[in-house]
């Protein structure tokens, strides 16, 4: 998770707050997807069940 500035690397980054209200949500948001993201490419498809 990549946070500061500046970031140029990024189209819209510097249009998403990272201060105040919004910006902790948003910081919330990143660290979360992160987390999530980092589980899933971890785990192994045994893992999951499939639910029809």
């Amino acid at each position: 998770m990549r946070v500061g500035f500046p970031v140029f690397d990024r189209a819209v980054h510097p249009l998403m707050p990272i201060v105040g209200y919004r910006g902790c949500l948003r910081l919330i948001e990143m660290i979360s997807s992160a987390l999530l993201e980092r589980r899933d490419r971890d785990s192994l498809d045994e893992d999951y069940e499939l639910i029809l």
